[in-house]
């Protein structure tokens, strides 16, 4: 199934917000459908630097369309795609779909999810407290963030001490983010990302959907 979500700001948008906030983000490049031809091969010749640096790097498209701020999800997401095959399928699959190309390796994901921070504000608005729940898988590889099947919930000033250190680091770095939004995340067990550290957000949605 198909599901759509009304967004004001389309996805390589939430993500460039993220990049400024100073947030780890994927090695990624955005193709919007139907791309131009030259933006089709600025991406292959982004994919082929990439490829003579690491030759042994795969690449991955998430796939999404948009449309007067309805925005798909849960379309097909192509993973662990060579070098040498990554032309051919964009190709094809950007004649439907937006296309988000990353260069990052599925099996080295340890723990994955989304978290999501609610502010408790009094009647004046002062923020009170902030909530948290994170949704996430942990795994000895390929962890995933569709994959999550644990939730831990708590107070942002009352963290448990006892968590995963990976865990407490995605709800610190989380946190300065904003608020009452669904994070998508990643910690891998090398560096990885634009700023080769080990936790990748990937995006942000809204709360609502239909």
């Amino acid at each position: 199934m198909v599901w759509t979500n009304r967004e004001i700001h389309e996805k390589i948008e939430r993500i460039q917000e993220l990049k400024e906030a100073g947030l780890n983000t994927p090695r990624m490049f955005y193709l919007k459908k139907f791309a131009d031809p030259p933006d089709l091969e600025e991406a292959f010749e982004w994919a082929a630097k990439i490829h003579w640096r690491s030759p042994d790097q795969i690449f991955n498209i998430r796939t999404y369309d948009y449309s007067k701020e309805i925005e798909t999800s849960q379309t097909t997401h192509y993973t662990d795609i060579k070098f040498e095959d990554l032309e051919k399928l964009v190709l094809d699959v950007n004649l439907k779909l937006t296309c988000m190309i990353d260069a990052e390796t599925p099996d080295n994901g340890r723990f994955a999810g989304n978290i999501i921070f609610e502010d408790i504000k009094s009647p004046t608005g002062r923020i009170m407290t902030s909530k948290f729940i994170i949704e996430y898988c942990e795994k000895e590889i390929r962890a995933m963030v569709r994959d999550h099947n644990k939730h831990i919930t708590g107070e942002l000033k009352l963290v448990n001490k006892d968590l995963p250190f990976q865990l407490k680091t995605v709800i610190d770095k989380a946190s300065k983010f904003k608020h009452d939004i669904i994070l998508e995340w990643t910690w891998f067990r090398v560096p990885a990302g634009e700023l080769q550290q080990n936790l990748v957000f990937w995006e942000y949605r809204n709360m609502g959907g239909k």
